[in-house]
């Protein structure tokens, strides 16, 4: 018996629950050149631009400061400023010839050929020191491990007995990679002079592509901008102004509120000698005046039934359809329980029965 009773409650427990869930909010996420503004007072989360000497390089974050822009030091001679800090990226320093970078400065590179007994196995490189090694190979010279380029680069395989080196990507090409073996770099993109959708925001280099926006009154969907919905179009109001990657949300009357992409409707709360009418699933709600005799003491409520009022010696009274609402819920209370109640009865009586009776 205490286990059917524990089953019972088991059930009701999940049928509570899977009433009474409610449904997360999908969280906002900011892209390169964003960070994420919390929300106030119940305002949702926001993406702002990062300001000037600040950046963010990530594609997909919730980070809610961006990083710092550290100025180039212009009295390290060895030192060359690539590419500047933008909003979208870090600055890029690479070294003069003959150098390289270590820990933020230059260093100047080994000269194999200085050493006794050593042979170069591999050039210096942007961030690495020469490579040496004995000259005790079969061939005479040293194995070593594959070479890896960095962003602004490609690999270049050497032939007749030559290294692989990595060389810069030429003017109109990029490789934003890094530590990759890539044979190629990648073309820039550009728009066209007569394209009035597209705003270019930072221009290619040979690290990075050309980074663009929407104008105003477009919204970027799979790479290309798309206008935005005008709602007084539609003969709807505006739930959502167009954002830079989403498009505007139209509602069907001003009382409905934006949540999680769609548009609902807005509670409301009546005041003393008042009741809600509830229309229908996304329709407006309203107060109304209780009938007389009736009345609700309390503010800020959402009660559908008038009580009566005790001063006044009337009954409970609301309008036809609140107590129509207030018969259908007692209706579907009295069913539950008795659903429960037969529940309960087929695993106390009919189950048991069925286990004894189908033994060998």
């Amino acid at each position: 018996m205490g286990k059917q009773v524990n089953g019972l409650a088991l059930y009701v427990t999940v049928l509570t629950l899977l009433v009474f869930a409610v449904k997360a909010e999908v969280p906002v996420y900011c892209g390169r050149g964003e960070y994420l503004a919390p929300g106030e007072q119940g305002q949702p989360d926001k993406c702002e631009q990062c300001p000037n000497r600040y950046y963010q390089d990530q594609e997909k974050h919730r980070e809610t400061q961006c990083k710092v822009c550290s100025p180039f030091d212009h009295f390290k001679h060895q030192l060359v400023l690539e590419d500047q800090c933008t909003s979208f990226s870090y600055k890029i320093i690479e070294c003069i010839e003959g150098y390289y970078l270590k820990d933020g400065d230059c260093q100047k590179c080994t000269d194999c050929t200085s050493v006794e007994g050593k042979l170069q196995a591999q050039a210096c490189q942007k961030d690495q020191d020469t490579i040496c090694c004995n000259a005790d190979g079969r061939d005479g010279h040293c194995q070593v491990d594959l070479l890896y380029c960095g962003p602004g680069e490609h690999l270049l395989h050497g032939h007749n007995g030559q290294l692989d080196k990595c060389v810069h990507c030429r003017s109109g090409f990029y490789q934003d990679k890094a530590s990759h073996r890539e044979k190629h770099c990648h073309q820039c993109s550009y728009i066209d002079e007569h394209d009035t959708r597209h705003i270019l925001v930072d221009d290619c280099t040979r690290f990075h592509d050309a980074v663009f926006k929407c104008h105003n009154g477009f919204f970027l969907n799979e790479d290309q901008c798309e206008a935005c919905q005008d709602c007084s179009l539609l003969g709807k109001t505006q739930g959502r102004a167009c954002q830079e990657d989403q498009d505007t949300i139209c509602c069907d009357h001003e009382e409905m509120v934006v949540r999680d992409g769609k548009c609902e409707v807005k509670e409301i709360h009546c005041g003393p000698g008042e009741y809600l009418i509830q229309e229908g699933t996304g329709k407006r709600e309203q107060c109304r005046p209780c009938e007389t005799g009736t009345t609700n003491p309390e503010h800020e409520h959402r009660k559908t039934v008038c009580v009566a009022d005790q001063d006044k010696g009337g009954s409970t009274r609301g309008s036809g359809s609140s107590r129509g609402a207030t018969v259908t819920h007692a209706f579907w209370i009295i069913t539950f329980i008795v659903i429960s109640f037969v529940f309960a009865y087929v695993i106390r009586k009919v189950v048991p029965r069925f286990m004894t009776d189908g033994r060998p």
